[in-house]
């Protein structure tokens, strides 16, 4: 059969198997760039669970280490408290809490001046 060639005006039969043929294109070409951009999404949002899985990780280990070296600190406050009042009582011993309190300084100085504890010096002749 013979086609019948239109000289003036337009095939409408070749007109819609071109633009049909342009659609299918235009359809296969986005279907394909839209499976690429789902497969790309899909690829950062499974490493940015990575990352945060690990940033997670990473932040409770520093957490727990932060916590060991709070107990830590809690221990050696503790510590240094018991130290400091071991120290007052020793100083308060020593010292004497209050002026003309008996302390362990004035008994040694009192034993200093005593001479006949020691038998190198000779007594005073005031002395019995």
């Amino acid at each position: 059969m013979i086609a019948d060639v239109h000289t003036t005006g337009v095939n409408i039969d070749s007109a819609v198997t071109i633009i049909g043929s342009v659609t299918g294109v235009i359809a296969i070409v986005g279907g394909w760039i839209n499976h690429k951009i789902e497969s790309h999404r899909a690829a950062v949002a499974a490493q940015i669970d990575a990352v945060a899985k690990a940033l997670t990780t990473r932040l409770d280990r520093f957490d727990a280490h932060l916590d060991q070296q709070d107990t830590g600190l809690q221990h050696v406050s503790v510590r240094v408290a018991r130290l400091e009042g071991t120290v007052t009582t020793i100083n308060t011993a020593v010292n004497g809490a209050a002026p003309g309190e008996p302390s362990i300084r004035q008994n040694v100085e009192t034993l200093i001046d005593r001479r006949d504890l020691d038998p190198d010096i000779p007594p005073r002749k005031e002395d019995p």
